[in-house]
C-alpha cells in the first residue's frame, strides 16, 4: 500500500463501483468499474481508438502523472499540479520549453521522444485545455 496525497474512496451502486477523490469542492468520480471478467478483445478497440483517432485527446495533449511517497504530480499540457501529503496544492503554468524540460526530467523522470521545444509547439496553449482540434 502506498500513502499518497489526497483521500480516495470506492463507492458501490449495485454492481457498479466508482473510485472517487475528495477535492475542496467535494467528491468527484475518477472512474467506474464492475467486477465482470473482461477479455483482451474488450480493450483492444478502445486502445486503438484512443491512440489513433484524430479526435482523441491523447493525440492532442501532453499528459503525465507520477506518484511518489509524498507527492502526486500531474501534468496537462502547460498546467503542472503538485499535491503533497501535508501541504497545499500547487498549480502553475509552465512558461517555457526549458521549464517543461526541467519538469519532465526532475519530477516525471521521463525520456522525451523530442526536445521540450518540439513538445511545447505541439500542445494546446490553454491552461486547462485537453483538446486541440485537428488542423488547429
Amino acid at each position: 500500500m502506498q500513502r499518497t496525497p489526497g483521500i480516495e474512496r470506492i463507492v458501490r451502486d449495485g454492481e457498479v463501483f466508482s473510485l472517487e477523490a475528495e477535492l475542496p469542492t467535494g467528491w468527484i468520480p475518477g472512474y467506474r468499474f464492475t467486477l465482470e471478467a473482461h477479455q483482451p478483445v474488450d480493450y483492444e478497440p478502445l486502445n486503438w481508438f484512443t491512440a489513433t483517432h484524430p479526435a482523441s485527446i491523447f493525440r492532442h495533449s501532453l499528459q503525465s502523472e507520477r506518484l511518489i511517497p509524498r507527492l502526486r504530480a500531474g501534468l496537462l499540457n502547460h498546467k503542472l499540479t503538485l499535491r503533497t501529503v501535508d501541504g497545499p496544492v500547487e498549480t502553475r503554468r509552465l512558461g517555457s520549453a526549458d521549464e517543461l524540460g526541467r519538469v519532465l526530467d526532475e519530477i516525471f523522470d521521463v525520456a522525451r521522444p523530442v526536445a521540450p521545444g518540439g513538445l511545447l509547439e505541439r500542445i494546446s496553449k490553454g491552461l486547462d485545455a485537453t483538446f486541440l482540434s485537428p488542423g488547429a
